[in-house]
């Protein structure tokens, strides 16, 4: 029966990454100036970086300074109309959109007929908002379903 030992220490060849014959651990390496040169370079570029991030940063803080200073004064020159005055936005944001923000909310409305064979909308219980309306009135309309919200 043949019978493997199990070595803890690597070889030679496979601990170093290379033959001992040819002796690339003397040569093609780097000496102890090029590393520190390597280093001082990097860590000159790190020096650099930190110092476009500070500029970077005081340039945005005051900015936000601004930004704020602005609002604080819209604020008091507002005070009373402030919180209206956004109402009156969101209203007309509303009235422009709601029929958009409808149109995709109904797309989850599904119709079908009745067991006695008349036509029905079937909507979830928490669109109790909406009501379904038959155009009866004379028109080209006449016969179409309508959305009442």
């Amino acid at each position: 029966m043949l019978t493997r030992t199990f070595n803890p220490i690597p070889l030679f060849e496979a601990w170093i990454g290379f033959t001992g014959n040819i002796p690339d651990i003397y040569w093609n390496v780097y000496s102890d100036e090029q590393r520190y040169l390597f280093l001082c370079k990097r860590l000159q570029r790190l020096v650099e970086y930190a110092e476009q991030m500070g500029i970077a940063i005081n340039a945005n803080a005051r900015e936000i300074s601004l930004l704020a200073e602005e609002l604080a004064m819209f604020k008091s020159e507002f005070a009373d109309e402030f919180e209206e005055y956004y109402k009156e936005r969101i209203c007309e944001w509303l009235q422009t959109n709601l029929a958009c923000i409808i149109g995709n909310a109904v797309k989850f409305v599904q119709f079908g007929l009745s067991e006695s064979g008349y036509f029905q909308a079937y909507i979830t219980n928490n669109w109790d908002f909406l009501e379904f309306d038959t155009i009866m009135q004379a028109g080209d309309d006449f016969g179409k379903l309508r959305i009442v919200y």
